[in-house]
């Protein structure tokens, strides 16, 4: 009964090692998604698994917002370019 024990505390050591390792091994791999999110080094394959927080898509709806303002002023000066050189 004993060395049964003795085994069993033994795959018990083994197990927890081996669980921190993956814990370890987990928090290094949301770093390094982290890391290239906010680096914006994303892959389309990446693009499918992406979470965004709240204040990041808020972020880069107020960047589609602005450079939309943009786009849209720069067609409305295209357009009217066009009508005064009778295009």
């Amino acid at each position: 009964m004993k060395e049964t024990l003795v085994s069993y505390e033994e795959k018990l050591k083994v197990f927890e090692t081996s669980l921190d390792q993956i814990k370890k091994k987990l928090k290094h791999q949301k770093e390094k998604r982290k890391g290239f999110i906010d680096g914006i080094s994303i892959t389309k394959s990446d693009t499918a698994n992406l979470n965004l927080t709240e204040t990041q898509m808020k972020h880069v709806k107020e960047l589609l917002q602005q450079e939309g303002e943009s786009i849209s002023e720069l067609m409305k000066a295209v357009t009217t370019i066009k009508k005064q050189i009778g295009l």
